[in-house]
């Protein structure tokens, strides 16, 4: 009758198995740690953007085009840029770059009011 071996680990087994280079424990780990890691990727960013859709877009009683209407009425002009939504310490308002002349300004409008800070 033979003797039956005892199982042994699976540490035990790869340097058993593979003699001089990568062990079967060291290339396991390695393609755990890097499935383990891309799963902790791909999770995190999954939460960063359902985070990000579910907020609601800022709604404002005056648009971007107002916005250029109220500042070229007080600075005549030429608009230089697209006009920007920007958010200054906590205040919304809208970026509008005009020419007047030489003179090259950026007015903001505060986007709930419509008036120029």
């Amino acid at each position: 009758m033979k003797k039956q071996r005892k199982a042994l680990p699976i540490r035990a087994l790869s340097i058993r198995a593979l003699s001089g280079g990568v062990g079967l424990l060291t290339t396991l780990g390695l393609m755990s740690a890097l499935t383990l890691g891309a799963t902790a990727n791909a999770s995190a960013t999954a939460k960063v953007t359902a985070s990000a859709s579910a907020k609601k877009a800022p709604h404002f009683r005056i648009s971007a085009a107002q916005a250029t209407a109220i500042v070229l009425k007080k600075f005549p002009g030429k608009i230089t840029e697209k006009t920007r939504l920007e958010d200054e310490e906590g205040t919304w308002q809208y970026g509008v770059m005009v020419r007047s002349g030489r003179t090259l300004r950026e007015v903001m409008v505060d986007a709930k009011t419509g008036v120029i800070a």
